[in-house]
Formats: C-alpha cells, structure tokens, sequence
C-alpha cells in the first residue's frame, strides 16, 4: 500500500492521548478515545491492504497472519518479559501473582477476555502492567476474522460487501449501546462490542477516496480534528463508554481518514515531521507507556508534574528504541522468511517467554519470602475497600452509570436523630464506617461523596462531582434550612481549594447547618505505606520519613489558621504525627496505599476526637515503630 503520513500523525495524537490519559492530566480526561482511534485506523489499513491484494489476485491468508505476527508479536514478547521481570522482583506476592493470567492471555490474544472477566478498565489498576494488551486482543481477533469473511464475500460486488459491513457495524452498534447499560464491563472489552469501530474502517476501504471533491476532505479533516480535540477534552471517565458515545471519537477518525493527503492545514499538522516521527513509533509509545505509568504509581507518584512529564519523555525514548531494535528489524523481515518457520518461532517464543516468566515469578516469591514480616506488611494491599461505599453513598466511577445519583437513604432524615451530613471525596467515604461505629447511636449519618470531589460549592472538577456538589449546597441543603446539625467536610485537600472551601463554609452557615467540622488534611507517602514498610523490613533502613510528603503540614497550618475560628477544625496530622507520624497499630500497616486508611486506621482517627468517641481512645502505646 502507498504510505499515508497523515495516518501515522492520526496515531500520534492516538497515543499522545492515551499517554496523557493514564499519566493523569486531568484536561484531558478523555484521552481513552485514544484507542478507538488506533481500531478505526486498524480497520481502514488492513481492509484496504486484503481488498488491494484481492484485486491484485495475489492475497494469501498464510503471508497475512505472517506479517500480521511480524508486525505485533516481537515487540509484545519483549515488552511483556521485561516488565514482569520487573514487577515480580520489585513488588511483593500479593500484587506479583495477579500477573499470571495476565502474562499468558496477553501473549496468546485473549488478555480482553481475561480483564473482563477480573478488572474494571476504570479502577486502579496500577499494579498490573499489561492492563493496556485488551485492546491490541481486541485487534488480533479482528485480524483473525476479517480475512475470513472477505475471502467468503471475494465475488460480491463492492456495494454488496459495504452493505454487508454496515449491517455488521450496526448489530454491534446496538450491542455496544445495549451492553453499556447492562454491563460497562462486557461493552468495554469484549470483541463483538467493538467490533463496529474497526468496521467503520473496513468500510472506508471500500470507498474511493480520491474521487471526492478536495474541498469537501478538506472540510472533513478540519470537523475530525475538531470533534477528537473536543470529545478528548470532554469525556471523562464517568461517560458511558463505548455505546454511541463512541461514535463522535469513531467519527473523528473517519473524518480525519477522509482529508489524509488532500491538502490543507489539518493534512499538513499531521504530515509534519513530529507527528509521522511519533505515529511511526505509536505501537512501541503504546506497550511501553502503560508499564511507566504503573511503575510511577507504585514507586512514585502520578500528581507531580515531573512524573508526568518522566512517563511522556520516557515512553518517546522507549519506544522509539522498542521500534527501532525490535519493531523494524522484524517487520522488515516479511517476505524473506518461511512461513513455517514464523509461526515455528512464534511458537517456540510464547512457549519461552510463559516458561520464563514462571521461573522470575518462582525465583521472586522465594526471595521475598525469605523476609516474611515484609509480606505480612504487604497484605495489607489487597484490604477490601468496600466500606467506602457504605449504603451506596460513595459513586465512582463504576457505580456512577449504573446509578449517577446517590442511593435515597444517604440522605434519608429521620426525626428521632440529629442529622450529621458527612461529605467529600475518597477521604471522606473512607471515614463513613468509623464514624457509624463512633456516632451511629447518636446521630442520623448521611452522606454525600464521590471519588475526586473535594466538598466545595461551586468547585471544578470533573462532572459528577460539580453535579453532586452543585445538589447539596444549591438545592438540598437550603431546602433542609436549620435541619443539619452537623456538617462534616473531608477531602485531600489542596491548597486551591481554600477559597472555595471559605465560600463553602459561608454558604452552609446561611442554609442553617449549626455545626461545620473540617477534616484536614492526612499524612501523606510517596509511595503505598504497606511497601514502604516492607522494604524498611527488607532494607533495614527507616524509609517512612524519608518519603512523607511534606506540603501536607504546611497546608495542615494553613488550614488550621484559616478555619479554626468559624469552624470545628481538625487537624489529622496532630493525631497521626506527634511528634512523629506513626504508620503501624497493633502490628498491622494503618494506611493500605498512600493515604488511604484501613477500617482499623479509620476507627483509630476517629477515636482520637473527644467530641466523637464516647469510647476511651487507644493509648498511644499502642502503636508499633
């Protein structure tokens, strides 16, 4: 096929995108589309290649799935092998053994499947690193039923195959919509819900592109930049995706594909030098980004703007050095080497690198276990979060399209009670639970929180939350004027928000609410406190202090400075940090990442509020060094 430069820029803002997504920044939250891109791209390619062939009368199925594993196989192997080998080393039992199906479903194309049926896309699922090879299964399976189905249809006639392709797109369309609304999961990864962003590709093939006007592409390329750059700005993780929402990304790219070489501003950005540079390297960008991020997010931090600036930097360098020692020198290889003898070495390779990483996993299990405090530590991991979403009262990003409003009785009165609303992000569902145990048979606890929203009126952030907030403090709370007795706001905190917070506070005053009480903010780790303490173990070096972050006192003072006098403030680090901040009670870790505290951490918090605990607190000598 003739090289198009404008489809290599395509698949640089494909994977600029996507990078951007999972490195977290937050303006562009919809970078995900990034990957319907990259199957709409998929299905215009390998269409238009099988078709050209086919007039040609030279298409051979054996050639195709020849350079197809050429093409992906090599580079996958080694991404897949360098980064368990560096995940069952550095991570302890507990996060090192979900990577087992994953490895394997990953290198035979079916890791779609397998995170369907194990993971939810939109959780944290920073410890596994080949989370990202769904959607390279996704393509893989296309690969294996497209050609199939072409060389069935070979005598039909062009106008009969497009019909035949767009009543395929359609169905599955309909099942992604549908799915979408019964199962996020299903709709998400799942081939036959895809399906149609790749069709809409293949349908492309079949159309003659030059024929139509060039004004006419190049209107078309300048509407496809506009709505990508719109929809990657827009969406965020709490749309209902992919359904028909997909369709303005899957659009997009059509459109995009549609001005490729006719000229103008939009065909001249992505023909540019840095956007074919960056689209040449895409497929190398894309296996190895994901394996940053998740080292980033284990070992660092995704917020600092160095760290997301170090995953794009990174991913550019390795994957251009993916590309250009793997990628190319493989791919260059088609139509020199023996059918057999390709599928032999892919064989034998899948064969190896699966043996291979069972033997790093064996080997990394029984040197962790030769430190059997650090994987008591390491438990503490995998604590089961589901007491932040006590009664419902906390909507993620998962329960949000399932139900985008809270449960009725979260903010269900009752007459016999003061009503105690407690509000806020993670922070404040975290907290639910222990302040059941400590206040529930004194007050009627309602709650209002959702994951990434800090309680502030009139705040930013991403829709659910300005939505949620807008309820409470616009409509909710003036209609119950002087019923709240007591308004408890928690969040993690920044120093932006003190503003909003002020206004928040003025504005729950004049609703009525008798009693404001802050949260501040917790103390905070660079890196999840069950590893820090594992490694503490492991090092025999005191590595807590060392990787506490710091802003979080000053902010603390800040706060306290500015709210102690119109509010009941109270200040977390004061509990956890005199004169030290202590990370063990008991024996057991009381945060099971960075700042999240477990059930047992939260009750302890809790108990360290006189005007809360009715209970006589835990003594300090209960903590353990």
């Amino acid at each position: 096929m003739k090289y198009i430069k404008d489809i290599d820029g395509m698949r640089a803002l494909a994977v600029l995108s996507v990078v951007a997504f999972h490195a977290g920044i937050y303006q562009l939250s919809g970078g995900f589309v990034g990957v319907d891109v990259f199957f709409v791209i998929s299905g215009f390619l390998i269409t238009s290649l099988i078709l050209n062939a086919q007039d040609q009368g030279r298409f051979s199925l054996r050639d195709f799935y020849v350079r197809r594993i050429l093409r992906i196989a090599p580079a996958l192997v080694m991404m897949v092998l360098v980064s368990t080998a560096i995940f069952v080393f550095l991570t302890p039992p507990v996060l090192s053994k979900k990577l087992e199906g994953s490895t394997f479903s990953a290198l035979l194309s079916y890791s779609n499947i397998w995170f369907y049926l194990t993971t939810d896309y939109f959780d944290n699922n920073s410890d596994n690193p080949l989370l990202h090879t769904w959607s390279l299964a996704v393509e893989e399976q296309f690969y294996m039923v497209l050609p199939l189905l072409l060389i069935l249809v070979k005598s039909w006639s062009i106008r009969q195959r497009q019909v035949l392709l767009g009543v395929l797109a359609l169905v599955s369309l309909l099942v992604s919509e549908w799915l979408v609304r019964e199962n996020r999961q299903a709709a998400f990864y799942l081939p036959w819900a895809r399906a149609w962003e790749l069709l809409a590709g293949s349908m492309l093939a079949g159309v003659n592109l030059a024929n139509l006007p060039q004004t006419l592409r190049r209107a078309a390329g300048a509407a496809g930049l506009a709505m990508l750059v719109g929809v990657i700005l827009a969406y965020d993780e709490g749309v209902a995706f992919p359904g028909l929402r997909a369709l303005f990304p899957v659009a997009a790219s059509v459109l995009l594909i549609v001005s490729a070489g006719a000229g103008g501003p939009v065909s001249s950005l992505l023909s540019s030098a840095p956007f074919t540079f960056v689209g040449k390297i895409s497929y190398s960008v894309y296996l190895v980004h994901w394996p940053l991020v998740c080292l980033t997010a284990t070992f660092l931090s995704l917020q600092p703007l160095p760290s997301k600036v170090g995953i794009f930097a990174l991913s550019l360098l390795l994957g251009w050095l993916s590309w250009r020692y793997v990628e190319s020198p493989f791919r260059k290889m088609a139509g020199l080497t023996s059918a057999g003898k390709v599928f032999g070495v892919l064989g034998a390779s899948l064969a190896a690198a699966s043996v291979g990483f069972l033997v790093m996993q064996h080997q990394a299990s029984s040197l962790w276990h030769r430190f059997p405090v650090a994987i008591q530590y390491s438990q503490t991991l995998k604590t089961d979060s589901s007491f932040f979403k006590k009664n419902g009262c906390f909507l993620t990003a998962r329960t949000i399209l399932v139900n985008p409003n809270l449960n009725d009785q979260c903010l269900a009165f009752r007459s016999d009670k003061p009503q105690v609303l407690l509000m806020g992000d993670s922070h404040a569902a975290n907290l639910a639970e222990a302040l059941s145990l400590y206040r529930g048979q004194d007050v009627n606890l309602l709650q209002a929180s959702a994951v990434g929203c800090r309680p502030v009126n009139g705040g930013a952030g991403l829709p659910h939350c300005v939505a949620l907030m807008d309820f409470v403090f616009q409509k909710w709370l003036p209609i119950h004027h002087g019923q709240v007795q007591e308004l408890i706001l928690a969040g993690r905190w920044e120093f932006a928000d003190l503003g909003k917070l002020a206004e928040t506070v003025r504005k729950a005053s004049a609703s009525g609410v008798k009693k404001i009480t802050i949260l501040g903010p917790r103390p905070e780790y660079y890196v999840s406190v069950p590893l820090i303490l594992a490694y503490e173990d492991i090092t025999g070096w005191r590595l807590r202090d060392r990787l506490l972050k710091r802003d979080r006192f000053d902010l603390d003072k800040t706060m306290a400075a500015t709210f102690s006098s119109s509010t009941s403030y109270v200040s977390t680090m004061d509990i956890f940090c005199t004169p030290v901040c202590e990370v063990v009670l008991r024996g057991q870790p009381i945060y099971f990442d960075r700042n999240h505290l477990t059930a047992q951490g939260a009750a302890y918090m809790l108990s360290r509020v006189p005007s809360w605990a009715p209970r006589s607190p835990p003594s300090r000598q209960e903590w353990v060094p």
